[in-house]
Formats: C-alpha cells, structure tokens, sequence
C-alpha cells in the first residue's frame, strides 16, 4: 500500500464488506492482498468505530480488533469534516461529543452491550475519561447524555454501573440531570451501586477466607457500603425548591450518611417534611424520615424532637400529640401505626425526662378518631390498644423503660403483624386508669362508645359489670364530647344486642335529643337516602324561624324517621312517652300551642270524652271555633300538619279501652307522618293479638304511602325484625302483593337479599324465607333503583344455592345491570357474568358458565376482567369459558388476548379447542398476526409463525 490512493480504494473495498456484514469475503481480501488494516486508519477514519456504529456483526469486530492489532481501546478519535464522508447521520444522531468518538462509548450508545463486553475484555475501561480541555473532564454519562437524550436510557445506565462505573463521580449535578431526564434514574443509580457485585465479591472472600469479623466491625462495613453515594445539602435542595420530589426524597432519606457531613436538613426541616409526608399519605417517605431521625448520628430521635420543640416553640408531648392527630385526620392506619411504634420504641424506652404515659392526652387521639366523619375501626383499635398500654403502665407503677415485660407488651400491640385481641385483664386495668385518672363522664363515655364502634360487647359488658366503681361513674344517655352517647351510638351502629343491654342497664328509652346531636346524623342518613332530603332541608330552612325553643327528638321518633325497625321493636318492649309535640310534624311547628281536643282525652285517659266525641254527629270541621280538628267523619285525620294519629297514640301510650273505641271509628289504614300505620306498629311490638285483629279488619299489608311520599311494606318490617310467626300469617293472605317495591324501590325478595347479612339470618333461614316467597310467585327479575336485580344481590353473597334456587325459578341470567356514574355521560352496563367475575367468586363463575351466561365480548371492560383474573398459573376457568362460549369467540376478543401478550389462553384456544385462526379476521381483513406485530408481541409473532398463521 504505497499510495494514498491505494489506501483510499482498500478502505472503500473494506467498508463494503463491513456494510455487508460479509466476513467471509472480508478476510478472503485480506488474506489474498496481504493487507494490514491498522494502515487504512487514518486522522479522517477509524474502522472500529466505523464497525461498531454501523451494526457489524459480533464477530466481525472481534475480527478487526485482533487484525488491526490496537494496543489500548482506550483512546478517542476525533472525526473532523474527513469523516463525514463515510457518514451520513443528520444532526443529533452521531455519536461524538465536540467533535471525539470513543469505542466503547459508541458501542454502548447504540446499546450494542455484547459488544461493549468484548471491547471490556480487551481492557476498554468503563472508567475512561475524555480529557479534552484543562476545565473539562468527560467521564461515560457526561458524554451519552451531552450527545442527546436517545443516547442514555435505564438500560444504558444499568449497563455502566453494572461495569462498575466510579460512584466518585456521581456529583449532585449529574444527580440531578439523572432524576430530570432519566426516568427512575436515581432509583437505578442506588439500586445497582449500594451492595453491588464488588460488596458481594468482597463479603464471599471474607467467608471463603474464614475472616472473622466483630460485630462492630460487619456493621461498619455494612454502613460504608450502604452510604458511599454522598448526599449533600445542595441534592436536597435540588429535589425540595421549587417542586418537592417526594420519591428522591426518600432516596436520599434512605442512604445519607449524617456522620460524614453536617450541611444536610435540620431537624425543623425534617419535621416539616415528616408533617408534609402524612398529610399526602405517603407511608414509605414517612419511614424513612423516621428512620433517618432515629439511626443517622447525632441526629436521634432524642435530639430531633429537641430540636424541633425549640423550633416550633412547642412542649415535646405536644409535637408527638399533632403528628398523631394528623395521622388520624387523614385516615392511614399504617402511618398511625408506624408514627406510634416509633415513638414508643425509640423515644420513651430511651428518654428519662419525659413521663410520656403521664403526658399524653389520650382522649385528643379518641376525640378525633371518634368524629363522626371518620370512626376508621382500624385506628380506632389502635388507640384502644394505646390505651390499655397505658393503663397497664399506670397500674404498675413504674416507667416503660424499666419493664421488659411492657416493654415486649408494646412491641407486640404495635407490630404491623400483630392481631388485635382484647383480654379482660386490659378491661380490668383500663377501668382502674380511668378511675384513678378522675376523668369526668364525658371523657368515659368517649371510651365506652370507642368499645361500641368496634363491637366489644363482651369487653363492655364485662367492663360495666365487673368494674362496680367504673359502673358507678358512667351514664349511657351523656354525651361525649363529639356528641354522641353510648346509646345513640349503638343505635346508629345497628347493633341491636349492645343496644339491648344498655337499655337493660340504664339506657333511656326516652331519651331526647338536642337538634346539633343528631341533624349531623341526619344529613348522614339523607345523602345514602335521596328520599329524605326533602324532610332535612325543611328542618333546615325553618331552623332560623325556629329559635324560641331548641328543638328535640326522641330516640323513638328518630328510630320511626330512619326506618330502624329493630331499634323500634327494642324500645317498643319499654313504656315508651310520647310528647305531644309528637303529633306535630315538621311542618307545622309554629301550631304546636294549639292541641286537639282528642288528644287531650287520650292523653288523661279520659274515656268519657272520647265516646262524647265519636257520638257528636253533629261536628263541623269548618267551625271557626274548631279550625285546627282534622278528624272529619274520622277518616283522613292526618295531613302534613301533624305527626301521629289518635288510634296510634292510644295504642303505644297503652290506652286499652280508647284504642278498643277508636279502632271501630277510625281509619286503621291511615298512615302517619313518617308512613307507619296502626298495623305496623303491633308488628313492631310483636303483639299478636292486635295483628289478628287487624287482618281480620281488613288491614293492608302492602306498600302505599302518604301524601309526604313516605310508607312502609309490612313484609319488609317482619323480614327486618326476623319473626317467621308474622311471615307466615302474612304470606297466606289472598291480598298480599309481593312485587310491590317499597320507599326505596325494593320489593320483599329484594329487601332479604340485600339486607339478610345484617339482619343475623343463617344461610339456611335465608333459603326458607326465599323458597316460600318464590312459592307465592315472586318476580324474581324485578330491578331495583340501582339497576340490580334479585340474582345480583343473592351473587354478592357468593352463596352458589341462593344463586341456583333463583335461576332454577327463572332469574334471567343475561340481563343487563345499569351502573349510573357521574363519571360517565350515559348509563353503562355489565352483564351478570362480567360482575360476578369482578367479584372474584369461582364457584359462582364456574356455575353461570354452565348455565351459558354470557360476556360482552366486543365491550373492553369486559373482555379485560375475563383475561386478567385469569392468572398465569391458573387457567381452568377461562377454559371453562371457551369449553361454552367457543362459538362466541370475537375477533376484537383474540386481539385483546394478543394485547395483553396472554400466549397461555391463546394456546389453550388454539390447541386445545382447535381454533382455525386464519379464519378469525376483523372487517378491514386484518389478521391476529398483523396485530402480533403491530405491539410487538414477538412470542406471540412467533407462536402465530411457527403455525403456519397467513399475514395479510
């Protein structure tokens, strides 16, 4: 090669070969003309690199390595406008940074690692740094992401770091380049250089070298490897201002050294943080500032809270008494419990200064877990174990610090493992805490209702029976201070047997209510119930006209105004007052000076007066002096004036000789303000007798309602109140109709399987309350105000001989559930089969698969919950689906299986079922190979492929 002519047609003839990927004729030419590659490099050319950026082959770079015979791959080269001419890159996809090239940059550039590994092994160091200019010093991720974006993704760094790239050059700047543009840059950086192959290598030669380490010596190293990324102030700063970036935060929280530095966050800021952390829920940051705070130096948990008492000017107690409101306001029991355990374990066990027990406001935390915007039984529990830890320490009378046993009792009451159970030996310690602490009624009753929220029954009844000088102090029908008493609790919780026992021992059947103890509890009630709105906001707009005298309710009105039956036939049991305001509704409070002549009779048991005004024929409602009588022909005595009939006063007020005069007069039939007539209320007393009698009157026993829009279905109240005497003597009357749908659009079939779970029925007592009332010929597909149907109810329960004693009697399986959302501008619909599936239950699954209930294998929603709950490792019931619905098969369902690169259920069809796939294309005439490849898909591609599957 003498002349540079001759190079130039060699290096032409070279890279021809190279481009071709031909190493066979590659070496025939070399070989025959004797060349020596090293010669055809020049200051415009490097075949190397050359190789390496245009997608040579593996093993014809090995070739030009050993042919060109480099002594160091360690070098760069710049391509000046000479080697432009052997490339054609537009702007922004060369690879060079100011004009150099480096192989082993290039080769990882273009993410051609097995490449980059054989270059490696010829002693290409990761490490190499372009020294350019005195002021610029480019290392590997310098270079990549200086050159453009495409250049440097997670794969790319993975790859450097793995190759065991110097940590020492992680400045904050390249960390904060890494976090801007990389996407869990930072997390990749910790994750493959914290505990990496070199650590691994290093702790097996200590054991293959049987070294023996202390342990002071293991945690040291331990504690150098886990810190050696330094993190200073300024990589706070960069991820706190002006955007806080609360996953690198926790990064940074995680492998900060404090020992090494004193320039990073102070306690006030981590304070801050820690506040910021569980306001936005964010459990995993909150742990990790807890644990810097306690394990990182001078820095403890001691000194941190300290420091932030001086800071915010606030009492130690207090600062811990805000973060664990603030836990509770947002409502995440894991960070309550974490913020708990940490203090507990890490701070009182330690600090001597502080009588923590003694201290903390317990009652604060019971307050604001007991609101009734929140009542999380979780936390709620939680705090009951606080606090018999506490009552526990009190007892003793000593410190937690100097009792292993207390010390391992919190431990395991605070652990995220831990089970709550309560023993009557807590019982007994708390009722002595509270008694020695004095605390007043209020507070007592704070406890008693956190004991009923959680259903401690028997743990409230032991406290009240055994405890004689606890149950001296507590009253059931005082508020607490949220305004809420043991009784009333217990009354909104539905728990009739809690509820029961306080009106056995002391509980007020009477009691009445103040307007701002119970409205919060009827705006609760009217936003589930849309049909109570109405009455709400009329309380409300009257509450400014209304001021002369505070308004009250009693139990038993509240209990009629939200159809809690049970409560009802519980207070029934008791001689129950009534006012007679009582007969006043709402409406017509400014009435109420005024009474009828009537009721007074009832009232004073005068039964003389009453037969005096049965046998007045001559009464005229419109006499002035009169003008507020509404019993005119003794018929229709209530409008929306008044609240309760004569006949049902003289009945609860247990006035038997009037009730047995006006009941022959009287409307038995009329309803009163809240819907209920006389019928109702002996079905709520249980009281036989009159129920007989009433039939026998001819009473109706089904739905109407009043001129307020309110009634009641007689069926519903006995399926309520669980007596299988009344549904009998019901259900055999000619004029009961069952498909009448009550208040809130449900029918008798409908209330027992929406609300037999709360109403303590057995499977088997749901199945003979349900076989009888298909017997009367039930419509088993009538459908509720929210789109469900009997079957969808009796699904929910996951009992499968509910579910097949309705389609045995003909529920439609096909039918379609309304779903009204504000989240979409029309209804939308599922079919029975898409809920069920939704719900997880197999069993259910299995048998409407066999009864051919069927998906919407063109709706997305659908055809993803019957391929996503289909797991990799469990594929009998979407074999039970193709064994039924093969016919079925869409191609709109084929595609969403290729979508979701399911090629388990795609084999199961085509090789168990035989599914001729050519067949299966869509109206443009596109194939499910073509969709293969449209998202990429390569072992679907391939399967598709390797079975002779036709591309259009």
């Amino acid at each position: 090669m003498s002349t540079i002519v001759d190079i130039e047609n060699i290096r032409d003839n070279v890279i021809e070969f190279i481009k071709n990927n031909n190493i066979t004729d590659l070496k025939l030419y070399i070989d025959i003309y004797n060349i020596n590659l090293k010669e055809i490099n020049s200051e415009e050319f490097d075949i190397l690199i050359y190789a390496i950026e245009n997608e040579v082959s593996l093993e014809i770079i090995h070739y030009l390595i050993i042919k060109c015979q480099y002594n160091n791959l360690n070098y760069s080269f710049y391509c000046d406008k000479g080697y432009r001419k052997y490339s054609f890159l537009e702007v922004g996809q060369d690879i060079c940074y100011r004009g150099y090239k480096v192989p082993l940059f290039s080769a990882i550039a273009k993410k051609r690692f097995r490449i980059a590994n054989l270059l490696i092994k010829y002693k290409a160091d990761i490490n190499y740094r372009l020294d350019i200019l005195c002021w610029e010093d480019i290392h590997i991720i310098h270079y990549l992401y200086h050159i453009h974006r495409s250049f440097f993704d997670n794969d790319i760094l993975i790859y450097i770091l793995i190759q065991g790239f110097n940590i020492k050059n992680l400045t904050t700047s390249l960390m904060t380049y890494l976090n801007n543009t990389c996407l869990n840059g930072l997390t990749i950086i910790f994750k493959y250089c914290i505990f990496d192959i070199s650590f691994i290598l290093k702790m097996l030669n200590f054991y293959k070298n049987k070294t023996i380490l202390s342990c002071q010596q293991l945690q040291e190293i331990i504690k150098k490897e886990k810190y050696k990324i330094k993190i200073d102030k300024s990589c706070y700063n960069e991820v706190l201002y002006p955007k806080r970036n609360y996953d690198i935060l926790k990064l940074f929280f995680d492998h900060d050294n404090y020992d090494n530095h004193c320039s990073c966050l102070s306690s006030c800021e981590c304070y801050e943080l820690l506040q910021e952390s569980i306001y936005y829920n964010n459990y995993n940051l909150v742990q990790s500032i807890l644990n810097f705070v306690i394990f990182n130096g001078k820095n403890n948990l001691e000194f941190f809270l300290i420091d932030v008492s001086k800071g915010e000017n606030k009492e130690i107690i207090k600062i811990i008494e805000d973060l664990l409101i603030q836990c509770i306001e947002v409502g995440n029991f894991n960070i309550l419990q974490l913020v708990l355990e940490t203090f507990l374990l890490n701070f009182v066990l330690r600090v001597r200064f502080i009588d923590f027990f003694k201290n903390i406001h317990i009652e604060k935390l019971l307050l604001e877990a007991g609101k009734e915007n929140r009542n999380d039984p979780k936390i709620l529990n939680l705090l009951l174990q606080l606090l018999f830890v506490i009552s526990l320490i009190v007892k003793e009378n000593r410190l937690v610090g100097n009792s292993n046993e207390s010390l391992q009792s919190i431990k395991t009451r605070f652990s995220n493992k831990y089970i709550y159970q309560t023993s009557f030996k807590d019982i007994e310690n708390l009722a002595y805490y509270l008694i020695i602490m004095k605390y007043d009624t209020s507070y007592l009753n704070l406890v008693l209702n956190t004991l009923i929220k959680l259903n401690y029954i028997d743990e409230l009844k032991y406290l009240v029976n055994e405890c004689n000088e606890f149950k001296s102090r507590i009253n059931f029908n005082t508020m607490d201070m949220n305004d809420d008493c043991p009784l009333m609790v217990a009354f909104y919780k539905d728990n009739i047997e809690i509820f029961q026992y306080l009106l056995e021992n002391g509980g007020d059947y009477n009691l009445k209510l103040k307007k701002k103890e119970f409205c919060h509890h009827d705006r609760y009630i009217a936003y589930i119930n849309n049909d109570e709105e109405k009455d709400v906001e009329e309380e409300n707009e009257d509450e400014d006209n209304y001021n002369e005298e505070e308004e009250t309710k009693s139990i038993f009105s509240l209990a009629l105004q939200l159809k809690k039956y049970r409560i009802i036939r519980c207070l029934l049991k008791y001689p129950i007052q009534i006012d007679e305001n009582e007969f006043y509704s709402n409406q017509n409070k400014n009435y109420n000076n005024y009474s009828l002549p009537i009721i007074h009779s009832i009232f004073n048991n005068n039964i003389d007066e009453i037969k005096s005004y049965i046998n007045d024929k001559n009464y005229d409602s419109d006499d002035d002096n009169h003008h507020h009588h509404h019993y005119h022909n003794y018929n229709n005595f209530l409008n929306k004036e008044w609240g309760i009939t004569p006949l049902v006063a003289a009945y609860l007020l247990n006035k038997k000789d009037i009730f047995n005069i006006l009941i022959d007069y009287y409307d038995i039939n009329e309803l009163d303000n809240y819907g209920y007539n006389i019928l109702h209320y002996s079905i709520l007393k249980e009281d036989i007798t009159v129920i007989n009698d009433l039939i026998s009157r001819g009473a109706n026993i089904n739905f109407y309602d009043n001129s307020n829009g309110h009634g009641h279905c007689t069926l519903d109240i006995v399926i309520h109140i669980k007596n299988q005497m009344f549904f009998s003597i019901l259900i055999q009357q000619e004029n009961i109709l069952l498909n009448i749908p009550n208040e809130q659009g449900d029918t008798p079939l409908i209330t027992l399987l929406k609300y037999h779970w709360n109403l303590d029925y057995n499977l088997e007592e749901v199945m003979d309350w349900l076989k009888i009332l298909i017997e009367k010929d039930v419509d088993v597909n009538l459908i509720d105000k929210n789109g469900y149907s009997p079957l969808a109810y009796a699904i929910q329960t996951n009992f499968l001989s509910l579910v097949k004693l309705l389609i045995d009697n003909g529920s439609n399986i096909n039918y379609k559930i309304k779903i009204h959302s504000n989240d979409y501008k029309d209804d939308r619909e599922q079919s029975i089969l898409y809920f069920t599936i939704k719900l997880g239950y197999k069993d259910l699954i299995k048998y409407l698969i066999e009864c051919n209930a069927s998906i919407d294998l063109t709706n997305d929603d659908e055809i993803f919950y019957l391929i996503c709950f289909t797991k990799w490792s469990d594929t009998e019931l979407f074999e039970y689906f193709i064994k039924y619905n093969f016919n079925s098969l869409t191609f709109k369902f084929l595609e969403k299986i290729i979508y979701w690169n399911r090629l388990d259920l795609l084999k199961i069809i085509v090789e168990k079922y035989h599914l001729d796939i050519n067949m299966m294309k869509d109206s443009q005439g596109q194939t499910l190979l073509t969709c293969a490849i449209k998202y990429n898909k390569k072992q679907i591609s391939n399967y598709l492929i390797k079975n002779d599957i036709e591309n259009y």
